[in-house]
């Protein structure tokens, strides 16, 4: 059995590592946003056209934050966090648009009770 050289762990080499200190990353304004709009587009994806706008800004923002924190070796946790949140909403938000203009597929002429009536014909198929 080959005996292992433990040369580098004497004294003076752990006390110069005690001395490190290692500072936490300071969390970027622009980061702590993105994670802000991430979690407010998530309730926002419920309403039609207005969720993918959310989501959108929010995808952006989360992004910008992103690239930012690279840059400025900050911490980039939270607006990864806010970016998954933002992609997670549009996907919710495409789909009810989607599912939103389904039911109202050939109602558009209609007013009234009559559109009503078709609409709700449209979600019973």
């Amino acid at each position: 059995m080959a005996r292992e050289d433990y040369t580098d762990l004497d004294k003076s080499h752990a006390q110069k590592i005690e001395r490190q200190k290692i500072q936490p990353r300071a969390v970027g304004g622009l980061s702590l946003a993105a994670l802000l709009v991430g979690i407010l587009a998530i309730p926002a994806a419920i309403f039609p056209l207005v969720g993918v706008v959310v989501a959108a800004v929010a995808i952006v923002v989360g992004i910008i934050a992103v690239i930012r924190a690279n840059r400025r070796g900050t911490q980039r946790s939270y607006a990864i966090i806010g970016l998954v949140l933002a992609v997670i909403s549009m996907a919710m938000a495409i789909f009810f648009t989607q599912a939103a203009m389904k039911s109202i597929e050939g109602c558009e002429t209609l007013r009234g009770t009559e559109f009503s009536d078709c609409v709700k014909n449209n979600q019973n198929k």
